[in-house]
């Protein structure tokens, strides 16, 4: 279907869904409605989405017959465009020497298309995940300068433009973006085996935990060093126990997995209560936990087909990573 082809339908109707090729921003199809589609009406049109394009890459919008123009085409190319070119940039940074992403962030080289928080999120995430083990000492040391938030050798500050998309967005002027300096830091602690400064980062003592997400990061590393301090076990069996969103629960009980018998019985008994049975891909992960926490310690062993319970995948065609399916992400198996 050309543009003007589909232009001409929409305008033969009040209303109407037009879906097109999300990878190439082509129209496909236009379907009418001489009035606002009803519930009835509409949900059909979503079904269309999942079911009518097997092997096509798909997107739609419910739209008045006045707003399709050509215009509304030429956008849905460029973003098409954007993503296969932030795609591309994903992936081609992913398998960079570590010594070249490291002068990335010290450079700050983030397109367009992905913009600074996602762009130094993914480096970080690159320097710091399954490849941690490529950082030489030197590159080690110039991460740290930039978890500091100073300014990299031979560089003055952020350039003006930069300084006023921080201050827009209330946050600070130093060189790496905020919330990817958190992550560098509590990594860099985690590499180092620094429980007190994760824990003090954890108790708000020093800055590093501002939203879940880094609590999320602090409760990995604490699962990864399997942290002894009754204090720092007590707060993880709370977050299990807290009501909320599912997400950091899940992490702690990651986590408290991952300490195993130096959890103690109190952890076991409040994944129990409550971690429901939501799906059985949820059962069979506490199953695993629990039997780790309630197991003599020394008895399990590490999982040796993962990077600390983390695999390489592939989502939305980026490279990223998966819970290793031996081990439910514990790093940790039970006795053969």
């Amino acid at each position: 279907m050309t543009v003007e082809e589909a232009v001409r339908q929409a305008r033969s109707a009040k209303h109407c869904f037009v879906v097109w090729d999300s990878e190439t921003g082509e129209p496909l199809e236009v379907i009418r409605f001489q009035q606002e589609p009803s519930p009835d009406e509409s949900v059909p049109c979503l079904q269309r989405l999942q079911t009518g394009y097997p092997d096509r890459s798909v997107a739609g919008r419910f739209l008045t017959a006045k707003e399709v123009t050509p215009a509304l085409f030429a956008e849905q190319e460029r973003e098409a465009d954007d993503v296969r070119e932030r795609v591309a940039w994903y992936v081609r940074t992913a398998a960079e020497p570590l010594p070249r992403v490291v002068e990335m962030l010290e450079r700050r080289e983030y397109p367009r298309v992905v913009g600074e928080f996602h762009g130094a999120g993914h480096l970080v995430g690159t320097l710091t995940g399954l490849r941690r083990r490529e950082l030489t000492p030197d590159l080690v040391e110039r991460l740290r300068v930039l978890a500091r938030g100073d300014s990299p050798a031979g560089r003055r500050g952020l350039p003006l433009r930069a300084r006023w998309g921080r201050w827009v967005n209330r946050e600070d002027d130093r060189w790496l973006e905020p919330a990817a300096r958190r992550t560098l830091a509590i990594r860099l602690a985690g590499l180092d085996g620094d429980v007190a400064t994760l824990a003090a980062m954890w108790r708000q003592e020093i800055p590093g935990c501002a939203c879940i997400a880094d609590a999320d990061s602090l409760m990995r590393c604490f699962g990864e060093l399997r942290v002894s301090d009754p204090a720092l076990i007590a707060d993880l069996i709370d977050v299990v126990e807290r009501p909320g969103f599912f997400g950091p629960r899940y992490e702690a009980m990651i986590a408290l997995g991952r300490i195993g018998p130096l959890a103690g019985q109190r952890a076991f008994e409040a994944i129990q209560a409550s971690i429901y049975d939501s799906s059985d891909h949820i059962v069979a992960i506490r199953k695993r936990v629990c039997a780790h926490i309630l197991a003599p310690e020394g008895t399990w062993r590490a999982c040796t087909g993962c990077e600390r319970g983390r695999v390489p995948a592939v989502v939305y065609d980026i490279p990223s990573t998966a819970a290793c399916p031996a081990c439910h992400g514990l790093a940790w198996l039970p006795p053969h």
